[in-house]
């Protein structure tokens, strides 16, 4: 937990793409934030440079298995915010910032096309969110996964239901 807890916290500090390449990448301002948190913390060099690999590894886009225990805790943790009811709300909150059609009128579940989850939202359960499950670590995040994962469906299948689609 000396461990995790501080990298559950620091995670998602400068997490915007933008914000970690304006501070100049991992090493710039971000990090030198991070850096300063955990010493004020009282943590010793050994264990910042454990929650750093946490925090490093733990994002989906990487397509990392992380060596330790608390770097897959993590990366379990963050997957299971992506899911469940939660995550769905996330993908249209997202998706309506950024301007995103709510999904492709043609083929809206993705049947006879790449998902593109930069045009279209609901893609991004297709390009990602579906796939979260299979990469769990732990038996809790399995377990949780499963069940958050059912509740994609069930939303994907009602939507097509009032769609009109199949």
């Amino acid at each position: 937990m000396e461990i995790l807890l501080p990298a559950a916290l620091l995670h998602d500090v400068g997490s915007e793409k933008k914000s970690r390449k304006a501070a100049g990448g991992p090493e710039g301002a971000v990090r030198q934030a991070e850096l300063s948190v955990l010493r004020k913390m009282g943590l010793d060099e050994s264990k910042i440079e454990q929650v750093l690999y946490a925090i490093d590894v733990h994002r989906y886009s990487l397509g990392v298995v992380p060596d330790t225990l608390e770097g897959r805790v993590l990366q379990d943790a963050d997957r299971l915010d992506a899911l469940g009811a939660i995550g769905i709300a996330r993908v249209f909150m997202t998706g309506g910032t950024l301007g995103r059609e709510l999904y492709s009128p043609r083929d809206p579940f993705c049947r006879e096309r790449e998902p593109d989850d930069g045009r279209w939202n609901l893609d991004h359960f297709y390009r990602k969110l579906l796939r979260l499950e299979a990469g769990m670590h732990t038996m809790t995040g399995k377990r949780l996964a499963a069940k958050r994962t059912a509740v994609l469906h069930k939303y994907l299948s009602d939507l097509e239901e009032e769609i009109g689609i199949g």
